[in-house]
């Protein structure tokens, strides 16, 4: 599905207003979630089956360093708190998200957190393909710089 990039600036603006907050906004049909495991926090969305944002949770966390997780019993509880925080937001039960990796580390590292906080793993891409194809990028290059790692996609 692409979007010109006025709609994708548009539902990054949703995503921001609705970024933490509880209120209540049952949702009926598809919905798709992701979890981002960064250096600096933990990041939980969740889109309707067009792409909308119905749900964003970021906590502040030290749960993962350099693309390592360093704290692995905190990294789920922190997933767990956020995927609570949205079922409640949305009145839903959330059994599955996909997720991202920085480029050189193990997949593993993302997937096995996701896993012991009770989901199933739809999909895992490193970071800057990710991010490329958010932006919905074509023949171009990519430089993710984050809080701890920094990965490139061509």
């Amino acid at each position: 599905m692409a979007i010109s990039w006025e709609e994708a600036s548009k539902r990054l603006d949703s995503a921001a207003n609705i970024l933490n907050s509880e209120i209540p906004g049952p949702h009926e049909g598809p919905i798709h979630v992701g979890i981002d495991l960064g250096t600096s926090d933990v990041v939980l969305m969740v889109l309707d089956d067009n792409g909308e944002p119905l749900a964003a949770f970021l906590e502040w966390a030290e749960v993962v360093r350099d693309g390592v997780v360093v704290d692995f019993v905190g990294a789920v509880d922190i997933v767990r708190s956020l995927l609570e925080k949205a079922e409640k937001k949305l009145s839903v039960v959330i059994t599955s998200a996909s997720t991202s990796f920085p480029p050189g580390t193990d997949p593993r590292l993302s997937t096995n957190i996701l896993e012991t906080a009770g989901l199933d793993v739809t999909k895992v891409l490193d970071e800057p393909s990710c991010v490329a194809n958010l932006l919905l990028l074509d023949k171009t290059a990519v430089v993710d710089v984050g809080g701890g790692t920094t990965g490139t996609a061509v």
